[in-house]
Parts: structure tokens; C-alpha cells; sequence
């Protein structure tokens, strides 16, 4: 009898390795073993600025417009600061939910009509399914005011006004509520960005922007001193870069 039950009990643990990982885990991430990652995008205004969890730094100087290296962290819900740096006063505060084996993107940066020098912050899960093949995903995150339209395009953004094209992504305030999936090509698509229902209100053109096969790619639109809009594309799990217009 001992045998057959050191058997059993050897069987019900395997099946659970099996399905899933460590002993404890639970469905919000909160127990068990693994860790998760997250990383700090600069889209302020402010110049360099640090990311801590309480007195522990994650990113340092990261500059305007770049991104960090990721950090490694327990799972759990982490308390984070956005400093400048060599300062230990908060810039701006965010609550991030740490996951096993996940990615995620602190994105600091100045809303439309804030003061200068402050700064807001949100989260940007990172790990969205590649698309099939020869196509990309593109989202939106607005941190500008107000709505925008955004079109990809292959003609000039000045022949949107007697065009019937529909926008890529319409309407958008803040971040996307997912991604539009786009023809992946080697030839560059322009990007227009106008007010939102307005197609002659051009608030951005961006001439040259490749949606290389498989790339998913978040597009951040922010204001920069005089009130014009910039954007910043921040590739999943990779780069960040100021997106220049003509």
C-alpha cells in the first residue's frame, strides 16, 4: 500500500508541473516563483529621469525620447517613482502588477495642458501575440488633447481632404484600446494625423514610417513646448525613437 500511494503521489505531481510552472502560483501572479520585467520610456519634456522602487533604482538617466533596459522583479503589485536624476523627489508616482515572464513600459511624459515640468506616467503591457505573416500592428497612445485621427497612408497628407479613406485609428484619446493590424511592406508609409472628424486639421505628418513584417510598434504622440505634437515609436520588447516630420 505505501508503494501504490508514493505512486500516486508522484503522479499528482507531475501532472501539475505539467500544467503550468511552480507550486503556488495563482491566477493574478501574486504567488510563486518567476519574475517579470519592466522597463522606463522617457516621452516627457524634462530631460533624463530615473525610475525607483522605493530607494532601489531600475533605470537611470534614461534620456528624452529613449527607453531603458529592462529590470527583473518579483511578482507582486510594485510601488514606482519617477525621479530626475541625482534628485530624491517624485516626478510622478505609478502602481505596476509584476507578472511572471511578462514586459512592461513605464511611460512618463507631459499631458496636454499641464504645467511645465510635470509629469504623468502609464503602464504599457508589452507582450501582444506577432501577427501573422507580411502584416504589423500599430497602436496609438495619445498622451495629447484633443481626439486625433491617425491615417496610414501612401499619398500626401494633403490629399486627405477629398479622400474617402477611412482613418487607421479614429477618434483617440489617450491609449488605443488595442492594435490595428496593417500590411507589413519595405516601402515607407506616410503617417497623418489630424483632429478627430477634421481631414484638412493636420496636426502631424510623418513621411517615412516602415511597418517592417511582423513588427509591432506603439506609436506615442506627446506635446512638446509651443504645443505642437512630436511622436515617439516605442517597438515591443525593443527600441524608442523620435519619429521626425518633413
Amino acid at each position: 500500500m505505501n508503494v501504490l500511494r508514493s505512486l500516486s503521489l508522484l503522479s499528482a505531481a507531475l501532472g501539475l508541473a505539467a500544467c503550468g510552472g511552480d507550486f503556488g502560483e495563482t491566477g493574478d501572479g501574486s504567488g510563486g516563483g518567476g519574475t517579470g520585467s519592466l522597463r522606463l520610456v522617457n516621452a516627457s519634456q524634462t530631460g533624463f529621469l530615473d525610475l525607483f522602487e522605493g530607494n532601489t533604482a531600475l533605470a537611470s538617466s534614461v534620456a528624452l525620447y529613449g527607453a531603458s533596459s529592462y529590470a527583473s522583479l518579483s511578482r507582486g503589485t510594485r510601488a514606482l517613482t519617477v525621479r530626475a536624476p541625482g534628485s530624491s523627489t517624485s516626478l510622478a508616482s505609478a502602481s505596476a502588477t509584476v507578472a511572471r515572464d511578462d514586459h512592461q513600459a513605464v511611460v512618463a511624459y507631459t499631458a496636454a495642458g499641464a504645467a511645465a515640468g510635470t509629469v504623468a506616467t502609464t503602464l504599457l503591457p508589452e507582450d501582444e501575440a506577432l501577427p501573422t505573416t507580411n502584416n504589423a500592428k500599430l497602436r496609438i497612445f495619445n498622451t495629447a488633447a484633443p481626439a486625433v485621427d491617425v491615417y496610414i497612408v501612401t499619398t500626401p497628407c494633403a490629399a486627405l481632404s477629398g479622400s474617402a479613406v477611412a482613418p487607421t485609428a479614429g477618434s483617440v484619446v489617450g491609449l488605443q484600446n488595442g492594435y490595428a493590424l496593417l500590411a507589413a511592406s519595405t516601402t515607407a508609409y506616410r503617417v497623418c494625423i489630424t483632429g478627430a472628424g477634421v481631414r484638412s486639421d493636420l496636426r502631424l505628418d510623418l513621411p517615412s514610417f516602415t511597418l517592417s513584417n511582423q513588427r509591432i510598434v506603439t506609436l506615442i504622440l506627446v506635446v512638446v513646448p509651443g504645443g505642437a505634437l512630436q511622436a515617439v515609436a516605442l517597438d515591443q520588447q525593443g527600441t524608442a525613437a523620435r519619429v521626425t516630420g518633413p
